[in-house]
C-alpha cells in the first residue's frame, strides 16, 4: 500500500515507519527539511508543511496514497490553548485533503488524557473530558474525523495512546531522566514515585498501528496500552538494577519506604483491539527498559 505519514521523523513515527517498511509498504513521510534522505527504496521524504494546505493538496493529488497516518502534533510538550487549536486545525485540514484525494483509510492518534476518569481500567466507551485545551482538541479532532468520513466515506481510526516510551523519546521524559540520573550516580528527583501508569513500549504502538491499517477492523476507536499499571518506583528499581548492575542499600530503602503510599492510576482495557486484530503487547516493562537503555547509551556515547 501507499502510506502517507505525518510525524514520521518523530518519536512514535520513526518506529511506525520502520514497521511499515518491514511489511513492504511504500511510505511517504512529510518533513519540513529536504535534508532527510533514506537509502530505503520504499521510503520517500516529501518536503512540506501542515501549515501549507495548497501544497499538501498538490502532494496528495500527485501521490494518491491509500492510507494517511497522522501522528504529527506540533510543539509538544506545549499543551496551551493556542497550540492545541492550531494542531486541531492542521488535523482537520489534512483529513479533508486526504479524503478528497481518494484515501481509503485515515488513522490518527489521540491520548489517554481524553478520558475524564483517572482511575482503574478504561474502556473506549468511558466518559471523555474537555477539562483542558489538549484533551478538548484531541476529542474535537476525533469528532471532526468522523464527520469528514461521513461526507467522503473511508475507514477512520482513532487510537488512544497511553504512556508511550522508548527510542527517540525526549530526553526530558520520565524514563530517560531516570536513566540519566543513575548514570550520573544519584537517585532521580521524582516527586511522586508511588504513582502508577500504563506504560507501553513504542514498538508495540507501531505494531498496533500496522495491525489496524492492514486488518481494517469495523470499529473506530481503540485503546493502545499495556493493559496494566506499573509504578514509577518499580521502573526506577528495575532501571537501577540494569544500569548499575548492583544494589545500593540507601536506594533500596527509599523504594521500600514509599511502597505504603502507592496510589492507583488508570490503565487501558485493550480487549477491543485484541479481539478485532489479534494485537497484544510484546514487550514487558523490563524488556522495554533494557532495550531503551541500550539505545540511550549508544546515542549518548555517539
Amino acid at each position: 500500500m501507499k502510506i502517507f505519514v505525518t510525524g514520521g521523523t518523530g518519536f512514535i513515527g520513526t518506529s511506525v515507519v520502520t514497521h511499515l517498511l518491514n511489511k513492504k509498504h511504500d511510505i511517504y513521510v512529510l518533513t519540513r527539511s529536504s535534508r532527510n534522505k533514506s537509502n530505503q527504496s520504499q521510503i520517500t521524504y516529501i518536503e512540506g508543511d501542515l501549515k501549507n494546505s495548497k501544497n499538501l493538496s498538490e502532494i496528495f493529488d500527485h501521490i494518491k496514497p491509500e492510507v494517511l497516518i497522522h501522528l504529527a502534533w506540533e510543539r509538544l510538550p506545549d499543551y496551551s490553548l493556542y497550540t492545541s487549536i492550531q494542531n486541531l486545525n492542521y488535523g482537520i485540514e489534512i483529513f479533508t485533503i486526504a479524503a478528497r484525494s481518494g484515501c481509503s483509510t485515515i488513522l490518527s492518534t489521540g491520548s489517554c488524557w481524553e478520558y475524564l476518569n483517572k482511575y482503574g481500567k478504561l474502556t473506549e466507551e468511558n466518559t471523555l473530558s474537555a477539562e483542558n485545551s489538549f484533551s478538548a482538541a484531541k476529542n474535537s479532532l476525533r469528532l471532526m474525523g468522523k464527520a469528514v468520513r461521513s461526507e467522503f466515506g473511508f475507514n477512520f481510526y482513532w487510537l488512544r495512546l497511553f504512556y508511550v516510551y522508548g527510542p527517540n523519546q525526549r530526553r526530558s521524559s520520565l524514563i530517560p531522566t531516570i536513566i540519566d540520573s543513575f548514570q550520573k550516580g544519584h537517585p532521580p528527583q521524582i516527586n511522586h514515585p508511588e504513582n502508577k501508569n500504563d506504560f507501553i513500549f513504542v514498538d508495540d504502538v507501531a505494531r498496533a498501528i500496522t495491525a489496524i491499517i492492514e486488518k481494517n477492523p469495523q470499529k473506530t476507536t481503540y485503546n493502545i496500552g499495556s493493559g496494566h499499571l506499573t509504578s514509577i518506583q518499580d521502573i526506577m528499581n528495575e532501571t537501577y538494577q540494569y544500569v548499575c548492575k548492583k544494589k545500593d542499600l540507601q536506594i533500596t530503602k527509599m523504594f521500600e519506604q514509599s511502597k505504603s503510599s502507592m496510589t492507583e492510576g488508570f490503565y487501558a482495557d485493550i480487549s477491543r483491539i485484541n479481539s478485532d486484530t489479534g494485537w497484544e503487547p510484546k514487550f514487558s516493562i523490563i524488556e522495554g527498559i533494557r532495550l531503551y537503555y541500550d539505545y540511550f547509551t549508544n546515542t549518548h556515547e555517539n
